[in-house]
């Protein structure tokens, strides 16, 4: 697998970040403006629309490129797709991003789950971590939440579960 070792995005380029378990930053970048087909902004646009720009944090599996060698490294191809193995809701991530939501992905633990929820007003939550966030994840994340809206994200079926609603 490559090491990234491109520049960080400039302004104006929408990204996701990731948050790496040894705290090194990994930037996702977004398909160009005007890329992406109608029907896929219009399905993303459904579950968190842009006419109110959202914090969005994800938690999933984030061990994508042992050893990097910069604290905030731009992925290659090679490392956007181990990203997509990683994380089955990357393509949702992403589509937030380059409607204009700020996005960031962590494990839960790096950072500490209530800083990774800090005033975020949606979280999606990958089903195969669930288990691994103790059993009062949910309030921990709420308090840390600008607006709770939780969801978690069901391997099986790739379909997004409600947890908690608070509105957007």
């Amino acid at each position: 697998m490559e090491t990234p070792n491109k520049p960080a995005p400039s302004a104006d380029k929408r990204y996701v970040l990731l948050v790496q378990p040894d705290g090194s930053f990994l930037v996702l970048l977004c398909p160009a403006a005007g890329s992406m087909a109608a029907e896929s902004i219009a399905q993303i646009e459904s579950i968190v629309p842009s006419t109110v720009k959202r914090n969005i944090s994800a938690i999933s599996h984030t061990e994508i490129v042992g050893g990097q060698k910069k604290p905030v490294a731009v992925a290659g191809p090679d490392i956007f797709r181990a990203a997509g193995q990683a994380i089955p809701f990357l393509g949702l991530l992403v589509g937030m991003a380059y409607i204009g939501h700020t996005v960031r992905v962590f494990n839960g633990r790096t950072p500490p789950l209530a800083s990774g929820c800090k005033d975020a007003e949606v979280l999606i939550v990958d089903s195969a971590l669930e288990g691994e966030l103790g059993e009062h994840w949910k309030t921990v994340a709420s308090a840390a939440m600008r607006t709770a809206n939780i969801y978690i994200h069901d391997r099986p079926t790739y379909k997004l579960r409600v947890v908690q609603q608070a509105g957007h």
